[in-house]
């Protein structure tokens, strides 16, 4: 009686190596003994030119000439993430930070044949804060909150509206507030990089602000009352735009 030899599957498993460095086996996947080994697959890649911090943008891509219209995906999105996986022709991702980035796809099929495409998008920030603003004991820091710009050397704008509380009693006695915003680094003892003080009626008043951001890193926003015993709030909206 003749023994019948069994070859393990892991052995008939193909090994694509993507970029150079990424080993990635196909279960299931043709030997790839047919058809050319270094042929070139057309990739097409589909994203918005604008996305915002926190949102999640949507990328497509459609492969042409793979074997079997089946592919191997390798998705790049420039912040240092990456997402991988067989027939991943379409995915999202949300970006933490504003800046330019490019977006780069690979796709290698059974055969070894390869494509790659990439798109590139601008990532702005638009932060929102709220908050409600009473007298504060002397020594006692003000409302403060920290946005990132990721690339220096552009602008940062927006705008903060205050607000008077309803009622008389909350109204009684007049309200200013300042609004600073300060570089990487502050608040200090330095001056901040803008810094306006507006009286708030019972209309409510509007601080705008489009200031240079030579520099990376986290600035800080403030808003508080200044030397009145009224109460206001104040709804503000950051606008970070990419580089």
């Amino acid at each position: 009686m003749r023994t019948r030899r069994v070859v393990p599957v892991a052995l008939l498993v193909p090994t694509l190596v993507l970029a150079g460095c990424l080993d990635l086996p196909i279960p299931g996947w043709p030997s790839g003994d047919e058809g050319p080994l270094h042929a070139t697959l057309t990739v097409v890649l589909t994203g918005p030119p604008t996305a915002e911090v926190g949102e999640a943008a949507r990328f497509t891509a459609e492969v042409k000439g793979a074997r079997d219209n089946h592919a191997y995906f390798l998705w790049s999105f420039g912040d240092g993430t990456e997402e991988k996986a067989v027939d991943l022709s379409e995915t999202t991702h949300t970006f933490a930070e504003a800046g330019r980035y490019t977006v780069r796809l690979v796709a290698v099929d059974a055969e070894g044949a390869r494509g790659e495409a990439s798109t590139t998008l601008g990532v702005a920030l638009d932060a929102r804060y709220a908050g409600t603003l009473a007298p504060q004991p002397v020594g006692e820091p003000a409302w403060s909150t920290s946005f990132p710009v990721a690339v220096g050397g552009g602008h940062v704008a927006g705008e903060v509206n205050l607000t008077r509380p309803e009622g008389p009693v909350a109204n009684a006695l007049p309200a200013a507030a300042v609004v600073r915003i300060h570089a990487p680094g502050g608040p200090g003892p330095g001056a901040p990089a803008f810094e306006r003080r507006v009286e708030v009626p019972a209309n409510g008043a509007v601080v705008t602000f489009e200031i240079p951001a030579p520099s990376e890193g986290a600035w800080t926003l403030s808003v508080a009352l200044d030397g009145s015993g009224g109460m206001a709030a104040f709804a503000a909206v950051v606008h970070v735009p990419y580089a």
